[in-house]
């Protein structure tokens, strides 16, 4: 149940809007909690990560909890201090990570000055988001992956088909299949964007025409309705910024379409499709039948699975890929790429269309970055700072690995020793 009632729930996203709010009710002067060296650590930069990335044991004290949490951000500073001490920013998987990163965070920025920053939320949509978060809708619905299968779900529904009928095609083998799609109740605000405001005017019993989400197509049927009576202008007042920042990201979900069209018009890409089955079948060789890892836990594809990869099909790694706007990318190169990004953010190239969408989304990057350069977003001092953050996170993490991940001991003992010294020379000598 959990895998398909993810697909209807954002919760990162509300996460994500409440940090900001967070942010707002630090006082002004932001005063500094602890300095390492001439590093500052912030009581609103604290506050943020300590709700929502805790580092503390159980059956702490609050004090406790907070104290080792800080020890937790401090220990942060020296590792990424030695991590630049011994050049680890450096070392070639070390740099692609950097450089993925500048990419990821351009994109972000493009995004928020062309579409974010250009809507305006009035008061009155802030309030109506207020009302609805004070509503919780008891739904159920059958999702299509397709517009034709949605279709086709609608018009069995329509002739008097079941949901409790249709949903053992929709959802095999989870609950869902089992109790008809009921998602049981859920707040509205929680839904994905493009579907919250259908589901808002739907009637109770009313089955909804096909609806399109990011995630591909639902049939919904609102059963019933709970609703908070009382509504509070005070309480209201003290966070509209986030009810704000809840239309906004929905206007600019929807927007972000129709920049891609204006930005991308004219602009193609070609997959080959007999050198994409190539490599499918090159990685299913490779592969064999090895069931595809939890993406919230392991990678989708490994490194040294993609460096197999590159051994293993040197006949074909000159074999052109992908076409676009007079570019071409080979298999080579294409693997290449794929390896230089994060794991996590890899894909596990068992599905050919799965796979061609990934190198379609590859290559709508790349013109993106270019829009984003053209106007200079990559000198711009907030996408600077925010790159900086990010670069002080990966060298800290880095070089915790290979201070703590027996692995690299193993590799290099002497270099292991040096690196494990160096750290404990920062957390003697680094005035805190």
């Amino acid at each position: 149940m959990r895998q398909y009632r993810d697909l209807l729930l954002f919760s990162l996203a509300t996460i994500i809007l409440l940090v900001g709010i967070s942010c707002q009710k630090v006082k002004k002067d932001n005063p500094v909690v602890a300095r390492v060296g001439s590093e500052k650590i912030h009581l609103q930069d604290f506050l943020i990560d300590y709700t929502f990335f805790p580092k503390f044991r159980p059956n702490r004290t609050l004090q406790q909890a907070r104290l080792e949490h800080l020890h937790h951000m401090i220990d942060e500073i020296i590792l990424w201090k030695a991590a630049e001490k011994c050049q680890l920013d450096t070392i070639p998987e070390v740099k692609d990570h950097l450089k993925y990163i500048k990419e990821r965070e351009l994109l972000n920025y493009l995004y928020k000055k062309e579409i974010l920053d250009k809507i305006h939320v009035s008061d009155s949509a802030a309030w109506e988001e207020y009302k609805k978060s004070k509503l919780e809708v008891h739904i159920r619905h059958l999702f299509a992956p397709d517009k034709a299968t949605a279709w086709r779900y609608y018009r069995q529904l329509q002739n008097g088909a079941t949901f409790q009928q249709l949903a053992k095609q929709a959802f095999k083998d989870t609950v869902l299949s089992r109790n008809g799609g009921d998602l049981g109740f859920v707040p509205l605000t929680n839904l994905d964007p493009l579907l919250a405001d259908s589901v808002y005017h739907l009637r109770v019993g009313q089955i909804s025409h096909p609806l399109r989400s990011r995630f591909g197509y639902h049939i919904m049927q609102v059963l019933d309705v709970r609703r908070q009576i009382f509504l509070d202008r005070h309480e209201f007042a003290r966070d509209k910024s986030f009810y704000v920042r809840l239309v906004k990201n929905r206007l600019a979900y929807r927007a972000s379409g129709e920049y891609l069209k204006k930005v991308l018009h004219g602009k193609q890409v070609r997959i080959k499709r007999k050198a994409l089955k190539h490599l499918l079948q090159l990685a299913e060789n490779t592969f064999g039948n090895k069931n595809p890892p939890n993406p919230l836990q392991t990678p989708q594809i490994t490194t040294g699975e993609i460096d197999h990869l590159l051994t293993q099909g040197r006949q074909m790694l000159n074999e052109p890929l992908v076409y676009f706007d007079g570019h071409m990318w080979t298999i080579g190169e294409v693997l290449k790429k794929i390896r230089r990004r994060p794991p996590l953010h890899r894909l596990t190239m068992r599905n050919p269309e799965q796979t061609a969408q990934y190198l379609i989304d590859m290559a709508r990057d790349e013109f993106l970055l270019q829009v984003a350069k053209e106007k200079g977003y990559q000198n711009a001092p907030k996408y600077r700072q925010e790159v900086e953050k990010w670069r002080k996170i990966v060298l800290a993490n880095e070089f915790r690995k290979r201070i703590y991940l027996v692995r690299y001991q193993k590799q290099n003992p002497q270099l292991w020793h040096q690196r494990k010294k160096l750290y404990q020379q920062l957390q003697q000598t680094t005035p805190v």
